[in-house]
């Protein structure tokens, strides 16, 4: 079917090519989905867009951005005219990152990240957070940079601990855990399961953006 396959470019190898129809949908659900940050497709669905869409230059933080989904997030955003991305990641990643579009790339382990976020968006709240790693420790880091009026999405589950990978003796969460919500301060917290939904995929929106 048209609606669920793709053509692989052909600068690609079918190995380089097999994270996008994993975390390339997952970034593009994620930020243009209905059900999570629901960001306005570009003009015609083609990227780059044509034209800057508005709030182009809101505060959005990609949390984990050297990861494959981080990275498609990273691309996906700057590809649909959004400038003002800031980044988490280890500093091997930076230069990467800011060649796809982020304007400000910070060391994951900083001490006082919400701090260092805050500064690097003139020390206002973020408008959006995408969290590609989902971790407690995580959260709690960036909590101070966000606020009633932020919209968080968190590609699920949500873990206890502080890595991508859950530890042996905690746990993951299929639903964003009370703690969650008592430590971001009233931001709008967002779920993205994309293959439990798979919506994108399903619609022409997918194979025209890819």
């Amino acid at each position: 079917s048209p609606l669920i396959s793709f053509k692989m470019p052909e600068l690609y190898s079918l190995v380089d090519a097999s994270s996008i129809p994993d975390n390339y949908v997952t970034a593009m659900y994620a930020v243009f989905g209905s059900d999570n940050l629901a960001l306005p497709l570009p003009p015609g669905n083609v990227l780059p867009a044509s034209s800057a869409p508005e709030g182009s230059d809101k505060p959005i933080l990609v949390y984990g951005a050297g990861s494959s989904s981080g990275q498609y997030t990273v691309q996906v955003l700057a590809l649909a005219g959004y400038t003002n991305i800031i980044a988490t990641a280890s500093p091997r990643h930076h230069s990467l990152l800011g060649s796809f579009g982020a304007r400000a790339c910070i060391d994951y382990r900083a001490s006082d990240l919400g701090g260092h976020i805050r500064d690097a968006v003139g020390g206002k709240a973020l408008a959006m957070v995408i969290d590609c790693i989902g971790a407690r420790a995580s959260i709690e880091a960036y909590a101070p940079a966000v606020d009633g009026g932020t919209r968080i999405a968190f590609l699920m589950p949500v873990k206890d601990g502080d890595k991508v990978v859950n530890e042996a003796d905690s746990k993951m969460h299929v639903e964003i855990p009370s703690w969650a919500h008592e430590a971001l301060n009233g931001a709008k917290l967002i779920p993205v399961f994309t293959f439990q939904h798979q919506k994108v995929s399903k619609t022409s929106e997918a194979p025209d953006l890819i």
